[in-house]
């Protein structure tokens, strides 16, 4: 007759009972969550322009609970959920949506895509965007060159720290200053309508942390059976 023992396997069903599933899920939820995060904001480095931390700093995760078995990766900033999404920028107060140049974070001016961060005073909420000067002649009548009527708007900002809105014949409707001595645009409110072309970082940042998922629930069980078996 052959006698089989069972009491180990008894102990360790009970054991099993210990086994915490529920916690192993709630972990894996969060640790997919952090990957998707530090992926974003690798993703955002690597393609976008970033002035400073501000905008790798909006980009938060929440962790899951065993109440709400949901974690979440997004932005605080919804200019990010527009890169995200596209879409268009719309100006108000009968202004243009502004694009700050080159000239407003002290590059010089030109083409290009500006690098630095703008200056505080070149900064649209410190502009008078309502009532924008009209730049004429002293008789009234307008310009009749771009250059006549930057002459006449340089003398008229060159003692004057903060931005005017201009509008005048041969010119570009924007916010001027003088800055270094030269007449330069710091804000351009020509376009009223800007389409925000769309670049996505969320999205394949979600997708290579749910590649994951599956190797993350297995260490997490793993780390279970681990402690409840010893």
């Amino acid at each position: 007759m052959i006698i089989i023992d069972t009491i180990h396997i008894r102990e360790f069903n009970r054991s099993l009972s210990r086994l915490n599933v529920l916690h192993a899920m709630r972990q894996t939820l969060t640790d997919t969550a952090i990957l998707a995060e530090a992926k974003a904001k690798t993703i955002l480095k690597e393609e976008f322009v970033l002035r400073n931390n501000y905008t790798l700093n909006s980009v938060r995760m929440t962790k899951a609970s065993t109440q709400r078995l949901e974690s979440r990766v997004g932005s605080l900033q919804s200019y990010l959920d527009k890169q995200e999404q596209g879409g268009t920028k719309q100006g108000t107060d009968g202004a243009g949506a502004n694009i700050a140049t080159k000239a407003s974070t002290g590059e010089g001016s030109g083409s290009g895509l500006r690098k630095g961060v703008v200056m505080p005073r070149n900064r649209m909420k410190k502009i008078q965007r309502l009532n924008p000067i009209a730049l004429t002649n002293p008789d009234g009548t307008h310009f009749k060159s771009k250059k006549q009527a930057a002459f006449v708007a340089y003398k008229m900002l060159a003692k004057q720290r903060t931005p005017v809105v201009l509008d005048g014949l041969h010119m570009r409707f924007g916010a001027y200053a003088v800055i270094n001595d030269k007449l330069q645009m710091v804000q351009d409110l020509s376009h009223y309508t800007i389409r925000v072309s769309r670049h996505q970082w969320l999205w394949p940042a979600s997708l290579f942390a749910a590649n994951n998922i599956e190797r993350l629930y297995r260490v997490n069980i793993q780390r279970e059976l681990d402690r409840v078996i010893k």
